[in-house]
């Protein structure tokens, strides 16, 4: 009330607007919102922020031509107002217009040729391979205008980066121009580029050397303090932290970062009271409201404390399925079924991701001793027709975790339906995962059976029920089950990967290779694409030299699945005989200690029996000393 008053008195007074827009935006009054926008452009057309904001209300308004419109007039104005970039960029997507954004950045360049940042927007608006060239002119360009602009290097650092060219992007982030002196931020991307090539070890190392010579630049602690924190440093993290709040002593953001730093060194007292500070300083401020709504409940046990805490970000913050989780695990505590029921509806509703949320409201209801009840609550979520996706997830793990069958009528009905298909894939993909990592093979196997041609015509199921198959150790099903797979659409590398350890075992190397390089040439790499290379490299690794130095060089062991070590040691084994000129007793040596520590593997994978075999062949052969022979005769039964 007192800011429309405020807005009675100057309808044109800038902070007056804002922090009314703030209001109806929170409460979803969109419509309220764009008047007071429109008509404070009238007056004053010429500040971007307010048609890139006035483009957002029209966005969530549903008028969505007229917000791209909007989104353009901000970036007109004003070149630079990033924000008014991200949404004229993802919306071209979504409006299918996607070249829109580089049409208007070339409109700038020309119109405002003489302006480095002209050109700089056209780096940031062109995208895809075929674009590299006109981005590195226009990067030139703009040095030629001004050869000390720090976005341009900061930009050719991160193209070169992506084009896999290391050396050229070290260099970009250290300018002549600068002499030895480059700015912090050309610092900082440099050790960032360094993480992404070298690992977080080299990125952690070259930024405190810059922060030792620099240490008030804020966004070097944080970038410093998330990689501390992803390693689980938890001293150098909260020093980190420290910094941070110190170089910005009233920022909230800030202060969770203090506070988390503190509840991993085990100082609660202070977490709290930190938490405390940052969310009375911003009552929207979800992170820290959450964190202490969980301290309050445990370890302080002071439900009143948790519950103003609860009301607050109700209050403030927007609807968030981390907060909805937590009104479901209040009513939970206080044995309020029907507030509980009603709140757990809601939370199955919610859009984005729902996992903590429903992991946190499934944790409320077993700690109440309602877990079936819960179960039972979550099977009619899925009836509901806006529904999230995620409850199917959650809904599918719920026969182990909570012993409910999902096998019933609800099932069946999701097995039937069409009209949300993805809901009985999801929940039928996590329910097939959950059996077979905890046991239960031979539900896994009668749910394959009752629903078996539902699971075959799902690209979602398809490769999951391969993956029971040869987990298993059931090679022949799993084989004749993914034989279809050259006419599926939008098979992915993991896909595959079942196929060719079924194809392996029974001794079909061509198929299993057919399917590798097939895995390896489509577009997107996934977990197991360094699985078929290994399997590929060892197919032929003396007669396909680039593959195997491949592997050797750029698969990291420790990222291979458990049951591909064991071939992978045996191409790096091949590699050291190869390359290095090793004596055979290192070789064997390496042989021997695989064979050892995988040996249990080695007793249920034929095909890794065979290619050791062969490996060994490889070995001897390749030696010709009496020693070698006379291993590989005492290795024979490997082939």
């Amino acid at each position: 009330a007192a800011l429309e008053k405020a807005w009675e008195i100057g309808p044109y007074w800038h902070p007056v607007v804002d922090a009314l827009c703030d209001v109806y935006e929170r409460n979803r009054e969109y419509d309220k919102a764009r008047a007071l926008l429109e008509q404070l452009i009238q007056s004053d057309p010429l500040q971007s922020r307010h048609h890139s904001r006035l483009a957002e209300f029209l966005w969530n308004l549903g008028d969505q031509q007229a917000a791209l419109d909007r989104a353009e007039v901000a970036i007109q104005v004003s070149p630079g107002n990033y924000e008014a970039w991200r949404m004229l960029q993802y919306w071209s997507v979504v409006l299918e217009c996607p070249n829109r954004p580089a049409e208007l950045a070339r409109q700038l360049t020309k119109k405002r040729p003489n302006e480095p940042r002209s050109w700089l927007t056209l780096v940031r608006a062109l995208d895809g391979p075929e674009t590299l060239e006109e981005c590195h002119r226009a990067l030139d360009r703009a040095l030629q205008l001004n050869e000390r602009c720090e976005d341009a290097y900061m930009l050719r650092a991160q193209m070169f980066a992506e084009e896999g060219d290391l050396d050229k992007a070290v260099a970009a982030c250290r300018p002549a121009a600068f002499g030895d002196s480059p700015p912090f931020d050309l610092k900082l991307a440099e050790a960032r580029i360094q993480a992404q090539f070298n690992g977080v070890e080299r990125g952690i190392e070259l930024l405190r050397l810059a922060l030792e010579h620099e240490p008030e630049i804020y966004g070097g602690w944080m970038q410093l303090g998330d990689w501390l924190r992803d390693l689980d440093n938890r001293e150098d993290y909260l020093h980190c932290a420290e910094q941070m709040v110190r170089l910005d002593p009233h920022d909230p953001i800030s202060m969770g970062y203090l506070g988390e730093a503190y509840i991993g060194n085990e100082r609660t007292d202070e977490a709290i009271a930190i938490f405390q500070r940052a969310f009375d300083l911003s009552p929207s401020y979800e992170f820290a409201g959450i964190w202490l709504f969980d301290l309050y409940l445990d370890p302080k046990k002071d439900l009143d404390k948790a519950s103003q805490i609860l009301e607050r970000l109700e209050q403030h913050a927007d609807p968030s399925p981390l907060i909805q989780s937590r009104v479901v695990q209040m009513a939970a505590i206080r044995d309020n079924r029907d507030e509980a029921q009603q709140a757990f509806a809601d939370l199955c509703v919610m859009e984005g991701e729902l996992q903590w949320g429903l992991r946190n409201a499934m944790g409320a209801f077993r700690d109440a001793s309602w877990g079936p009840i819960g179960a039972r609550w979550l099977g009619e979520a899925l009836t509901h027709p806006d529904v999230n996706p995620e409850v199917a997830l959650a809904w599918g793990s719920l026969s182990v975790s909570e012993g409910v069958d999902i096998d019933g009528e609800l099932i069946e009905r999701l097995s039937k339906g069409t009209e949300r298909p993805e809901l009985f894939e999801l929940a039928a993909q996590e329910h097939l995962g959950e059996l077979i990592e905890n046991g239960f093979e031979p539900k896994a196997l009668d749910f394959i059976g009752r629903h078996r041609q539902r699971l075959f015509a799902s690209q979602q199921t398809w490769p999951q029920v391969g993956y029971v198959y040869a987990t298993l150790f059931m090679y022949r099903e799993a084989a004749d089950w993914m034989a279809d797979w050259r006419e599926r659409e939008d098979v992915q590398p993991w896909n595959l990967f079942n196929l060719v350890e079924a194809a392996r075992a029974l001794g079909k190397d061509d198929e299993a290779r057919e399917a590798g390089n097939a895995a390896l040439q489509l577009p997107q790499p996934d977990s197991t694409s360094n699985m078929h290379m290994i399997w590929l490299a060892l197919d032929d690794p003396i007669g396909n030299i680039e593959l195997r130095r491949e592997c050797v060089d750029y698969v990291d062991p420790e990222e291979v699945h458990p049951g591909l070590k064991f071939l992978w040691r045996l191409v790096a084994a091949i590699d050291d005989m190869l390359e290095k000129s090793a004596p055979f007793s290192d070789i064997k040596a390496q042989v021997t200690a695989a064979i050892e520590e995988y040996g249990d593997t080695l007793k249920k994978e034929p095909g890794h029996r065979r290619f050791l075999g062969r490996t060994i062949g490889r070995i001897s052969k390749h030696y010709l000393s009496v020693a070698a022979k006379l291993w590989g005769l005492s290795r024979f039964k490997c082939r």
